[in-house]
């Protein structure tokens, strides 16, 4: 499965395309389906939504009616520290379950864990006895 190749960007905290000179670079692994899964904002039911936020949500779904994303966005202002690496966990499960759904993979493990201040995930894809390796690194 060939697809756009995009790349996180630590200074401006956000993804971009992945570029070699003015070339658009592709990639052959699940690397940008899980970031983008992960890292694009899921709509939530309005009881979710933190006071003096607003909902949010990736603008493409009016038009399939998915929901695509992850609700990370609600826990990593969080203020209660202890609970976060659960519901991380949860949220990402939840986020790349589409991956098992499609048949692209067969088990996919999530772990969280706060590391110094910053949420570190971990996300191991099963595959026809092949495994993939996903490490994040968010500063909340």
């Amino acid at each position: 499965m060939k697809d756009i190749s995009f790349i996180y960007d630590k200074k401006q905290r956000c993804f971009d395309l992945n570029m070699l000179g003015s070339e658009i670079q592709f990639e052959e692994t699940l690397q940008t389906g899980v970031s983008l899964s992960l890292f694009t904002d899921a709509k939530v039911d309005e009881f979710e939504i933190p006071d003096g936020k607003e909902n949010r949500g990736f603008w493409a779904d009016v038009l399939d009616g998915e929901n695509t994303g992850s609700k990370l966005w609600l826990i990593l202002r969080s203020k209660n520290k202890i609970d976060v690496p659960k519901s991380a966990e949860e949220y990402c499960k939840k986020a790349l379950f589409w991956l098992i759904e499609d048949k692209l993979v067969d088990n996919i493990d999530c772990t969280a864990k706060i590391e110094k201040n910053n949420l570190i995930i971990n996300i191991i894809i099963h595959h026809n006895n092949i495994t993939s390796h996903f490490k994040y690194e968010v500063k909340p």
